[in-house]
């Protein structure tokens, strides 16, 4: 990852020298938070003033071609948001589900269809990846039972050699601290570690190989399950190319929900996308609370109710033959 975030600061310097750009901070881990996820990382350029460069949305093109070559990662830049310092795309499409192995299957579908048809999304990404290799320890019930090992037991076990306990705390000098137990960390760097684990059988009170009531299977999984309005879920990000307008990328998205994926699929936004919907739906309110003023504003000044129905329907006929006459004279209208 060192040598692919060196080779992206090597083609992005130019707008450095070239003074488009003022600072550039280049990050991996992506993330900035306790979670170290070391595949991802993160380079931020903050812009030189508007007079000293070309726009924002001439340059993005530019740096997504010069990092479109680059094999094994997958790199697209983000303009940051108007409200806030939140750095995201603006498609931020939220599908819930009742689990994660479901959602993946969800997701899976959404993105080979957009790939048969992709009316004009950009750098698609979703936040459910399954990058982070996992051990699941399976228990064989029967061999523990014979044994007297209880599952109590096991899962106190892992969780002392392989994580830490707190078992009791211990007073020294009138300060009360926490006695921890926990196994040596160079014991616990393989899944072959397991096998030096010992269990006690609560019926013989000997040491039993862990490895002998337990059975062990690599997979890979997500490096966080997320939850959106207390349901798991998964979100799809993506940019928008030039002339494909949100509103459409959103109506796409869940008109592909509601052809190929069941009813129960719960559907929500993030971001710009939230934003976007929520405003589009007061639009319509906010007319006719409009209209609302300004009908009861004419009918207190001319003392009637007939003559504001008058007026107003007058407007969109006025409206009209201006944009007539303009057509017919052949001038041109810039809004």
């Amino acid at each position: 990852m060192e040598e692919y975030m060196n080779e992206v600061e090597r083609r992005l310097m130019p707008y450095i020298e070239s003074g488009e750009a003022d600072r550039f901070l280049i990050r991996a881990s992506r993330s900035f938070s306790n979670l170290a996820n070391f595949n991802t990382g993160v380079a931020v350029f903050v812009l030189s003033d508007w007079d000293e460069r070309r726009s924002a949305w001439e340059i993005m093109p530019e740096v997504r071609a010069k990092l479109a070559d680059l094999p094994g990662i997958t790199a697209f830049p983000v303009m940051r948001q108007g409200f806030g310092a939140r750095i995201a795309k603006p498609v931020q499409f939220v599908i819930g589900g009742g689990s994660y192995e479901e959602l993946a299957q969800w997701r899976d579908i959404l993105l080979a269809k957009i790939e048969e048809n992709n009316p004009g999304f950009e750098a698609i990404e979703w936040d459910y990846k399954e990058t982070k290799p996992q051990i699941q320890v399976r228990i064989d019930y029967d061999r523990a039972a014979e044994l007297g090992v209880t599952v109590g037991n096991i899962g106190r076990t892992l969780e002392t050699m392989l994580g830490s306990r707190r078992v009791t705390t211990y007073l020294d000098r009138g300060e009360e601290y926490d006695a921890i137990l926990e196994g040596a960390l160079e014991r616990q760097r393989t899944p072959a570690s397991l096998e030096n684990i010992h269990v006690r059988s609560s019926r013989t009170n000997e040491l039993i190989p862990l490895s002998n009531v337990v059975s062990l299977s690599e997979f890979a999984d997500s490096t966080a399950l997320n939850r959106y309005n207390r349901v798991r879920s998964l979100t799809i990000e993506a940019n928008l190319a030039e002339g494909f307008a949100l509103g459409n990328a959103l109506d796409h998205l869940n008109a592909l929900v509601k052809e190929h994926l069941p009813v129960t699929t719960v559907v929500d936004y993030k971001g710009q996308s939230r934003d976007f919907t929520r405003s589009g739906s007061s639009i319509f309110f906010v007319f006719l609370l409009g209209l609302a003023v300004v009908f009861l504003v004419l009918a207190a000044q001319f003392e009637s109710y007939v003559h504001p129905f008058i007026i107003l329907l007058t407007v969109p006929l006025t409206i009209g033959g201006g944009l007539l006459g303009l057509y017919l004279t052949g001038n041109t209208l810039n809004i």
